[in-house]
This record gives C-alpha cells, structure tokens and sequence, in this order.
C-alpha cells in the first residue's frame, strides 16, 4: 500500500473560513477527468473539512497528480490497487480521524454550502444529515431531487428519499455498518437499508448540497443489474418476515410520502459557476396544474410576465399536470428569475435544452366512448384562452383543460405554439339532458361567449 499525504496550507482567501470536524471522503478509480471538480468543490466549501482521503482503487490514469494539484486541502491519498468500491470506503473509514464524514462520489460536485448545512443538521444530535441532489448531464440540464423524509420503508420500497453521495455520518455509524464487499452494485441501497433499521436519527439539511453527474460510465449505468439484484434480495428478505397486506400497506403508505418542500434551491447562475455555462437556449420548467381552474388561480398568484411563458406538453395523454416554461433563452438572468418565481409557488424546478416538446392534441379523443366528445377552443394567446375560460365559468359549471397543439403559427416573435382549451368529456345523453342541446349548439354558445371559434373533438380529430 502506497500513501502520499500533503500538509495542509492556509486558505489564501481574504478572511479565513472555519474548518468542520469533517472528513470527505473520496473513492476513485480512473476517473481523473472528474476527480478534480470533486477536489474543487472541497476548496470551495464555506466551511472547510478538516481531511480528504482519496482512496484509489488502481487507477491507470494521472489520479496521483490530479490530488497533488490540491496542495490547499489536507490530502491523504492512498493507492490501493484494484479492491472494489467497497472495500475501497471501507479503508477511507478506517482512516477517518474526525467525528463526521462526508461521502463525495469521484464524479459528483459539492455545492459550497454542503458542509455548513451538514453541521448545522449535526448540532440538532442527528447522526445522519441529508441534503437534496442536483442531477446533470453532458448537455448541463438538470433535475432536481429534494429528498423526502427518511423511514424505513420509504427506503425500502419506494426510493429517491436519499442519494448516498448527498450523506453525511457520525462516523462510528460506518464503523458498526461497514460497506459490502461482496457485489456489483446495490452497496449504497444495502447500507441505507441497514443504517435506517438500527433506528438512528436523520435530519434534512433543508437545502441542495449536490450535483450529480450522470453519464453512461457511472455506477448507476455499469451496474444496474448488480444494484436490482441486491435491492430485489433485500426486499424479498424483508417480505418473508411479513403477510402480503402488510407488505401492500406498507408500500402505499411510502408512496404517500412527499418530496420536501422547503428546500432552499442554489440560484442557478451558481450552479453554472460549478458547471460551466450553456452554450445554447435553455428552458426552466415546472410542473402545474392542467386544469384551467387551478392554473388560473396559480397565475393569479404568481402575476407572471405573460410575454415570457409557455406551456410545453411532454405528455401523449391529457394527464394531470402540464409543463409551465420560460421561454427559451441563454440569458441566465431570465432563467434565474423564472427558476425563483417558481420556488416562490413551490414548484420544483428542471432545466433543459430548449427544443420541441411532444404534444397530446392528437389524442384528446383518447379513452372517448362512441357518443362522448368534447369542446375545445384553440388560439396562439395563452392569456386569450385562459380569459375565455373566465368568461365561460361564470355561465357553466364545466371542467376545462389546457393542452398544446401539435401544430404552430406564425408571430411576431417567430415560431409561437397553439394552446388548446378542451373541456372533461361529455356523452350527448348528458349534453341533452342537462342542456337540451347538442354538440354543436354548444359550440356556438361557446362561441358567443368567448369570440373564440369552437370545435367539436369526437373520433380522430377535432372538427
């Protein structure tokens, strides 16, 4: 075993920042490329980790002379050969000298608040602090994950409450729960399941503390087949200890739980920091309310800026939410202030490459009985259809949706898309009997109304 330890420098930063009993630890295997972001964002931390440890699992590649470039950070690198992951966290934890450690992934970012958070969470007597996760790809779009309250079950059968690099830990708790050695796969589900049932205390750091990078050579992708084998071996175990409809109430009292809702989301101009900026348009998205009742009241209290949203529809079916969007832009100004408004109404954010969005208009007829049908309006003026819905709601209690057309007109600005306002499905025996009216005269009352021409959705296509 090689070891090749840096002495520690003083922070070159105006004012000296406080150092955390915290040790990151690092396990990496030929992952160079990546590692010095990793190594980046420990120097960036608000609060500084006491140590790092960088166990390398026998890489081939310039590891070695990436960590040496980390002079500023107090480094223990160890080069162990080829080991595996888990054994390879395991000597990380036999070498951890502070009261806390924090896992870092050789391929994932910290946010420079992560360790401040993480200590704020320790002093309430926790011994496991979490974050929320930022995930990102090759072409910097990013999905957010903030975590949900930790049970038992949650973990076990549902997920996505907790993501292992996004962790931190007493570290006598990876001392009693050392990792698995003995598989591909499934060592951080395998060791979440087993810390949570010990019964020790959890708290959420109420922030972002992550970007997680996803790509095709992650641990995720090269062992998905591993992590599903472990993942179905611990759940079979568990279920062996319980009747089938404990198991079933189980799950669907997990599936209830929700997402934490006030986390605090990292302005995105300091994200791109970490990440580098986009070069092409972006979208912020956020899912809404379909329904022309609800959103109305979202944007009555949101007041937005009607020249700068969309709705884009990513959905083949009139589901129950739909996409509510900035325009796109490279302007990360504008898509901070988007991404805030909807923190502000708190709706969990996304951003993507800008770029044509699946539409459903073609299947509004989809699940319509033989003599069902709808009405539906069309126009290019978002606010134009949602005023009509205003004018009609005061005549009749029907449920009206919005959805986006496959098609698209001409404006102004360019290329606009068509929104659709299309009622819930109505049978002629119930347009007759509560209206003494068909189709088409419903139609024409619409039309009255709004000034908006209506058509009549029945088989295929509207007509």
């Amino acid at each position: 075993m090689q070891t090749d330890e840096s002495s520690r420098a003083l922070d070159k930063s105006p004012t000296r920042r406080e150092t955390a009993p915290i040790t990151v630890a690092i396990a990496t295997f030929n992952r160079s490329n990546y590692l010095a972001s990793a190594l980046e964002s420990c120097r960036k931390q608000l609060v500084r980790p006491e140590r790092v440890i960088v166990v390398d699992d026998g890489s081939s590649d310039p590891t070695r002379e990436v960590v040496r470039q980390f002079e500023s950070l107090n480094v223990t690198y160890v080069n162990v050969g080829k080991i595996g992951l888990g054994n390879a966290r395991n000597i990380a934890t036999a070498l951890c000298t502070t009261k806390f450690i924090c896992i870092l992934d050789d391929d994932d970012i910290m946010l420079p608040n992560r360790l401040r958070d993480h200590m704020v969470s320790f002093e309430q007597g926790v011994q496991l602090s979490h974050g929320g996760w930022i995930n990102f790809n090759a072409r910097l779009e990013l999905d957010y994950w903030p975590g949900k309250p930790v049970t038992e079950d949650l973990i076990v059968y549902v997920g996505a409450a907790i993501t292992h690099g996004a962790c931190c830990y007493e570290t006598s708790v990876l001392r009693e729960f050392p990792y698995r050695s003995d598989t591909q796969g499934g060592t951080d589900y395998d060791l979440a399941v087993r810390v949570i049932r010990s019964g020790i205390r959890c708290r959420h750091t109420s922030s972002y503390v992550l970007l997680r990078r996803r790509h095709d050579t992650s641990v995720s992708a090269l062992a998905a087949a591993g992590q599903a084998n472990v993942r179905n071996a611990i759940v079979g175990a568990l279920d062996l200890t319980r009747v089938n409809d404990q198991v079933e109430k189980r799950t669907a009292i997990a599936r209830d739980v929700g997402e934490v809702v006030h986390v605090n989301t990292p302005p995105l101009d300091l994200v791109y920091q970490e990440l580098g900026r986009p070069t092409g348009a972006m979208r912020v998205v956020g899912s809404v309310p379909r329904s022309a009742g609800r959103l109305v009241a979202l944007f009555d209290a949101m007041k937005p800026d009607w020249h700068n949203i969309e709705i884009v529809d990513g959905a083949t079916i009139l589901s129950s939410t739909i996409c509510l969007s900035c325009r796109p832009t490279a302007d990360l100004r504008n898509l901070s202030a988007f991404e805030a408004m909807l923190g502000r109404h708190s709706i969990k954010p996304a951003v993507v490459v800008a770029g044509s969005a699946a539409a459903v208009t073609d299947s509004m007829e989809s699940g319509l009985s033989s003599d069902a049908f709808r009405i539906a309006m069309r126009s290019t003026n978002l606010r134009e259809l949602l005023l009509a819905y205003r004018i009609i709601r005061h005549q009749r209690d029907w449920e009206w949706y919005i959805a986006v057309g496959t098609d698209t007109a001409r404006g102004v600005g360019g290329t606009q898309p068509v929104y659709w306002l299309v009622t819930a499905p109505f049978t002629r025996a119930e347009a007759s009997a509560m209206e003494g009216i068909g189709p088409e005269d419903i139609c024409s009352f619409v039309h009255r109304q709004t000034d908006l021409p209506a058509v009549v959705i029945q088989g295929a296509t509207p007509r």
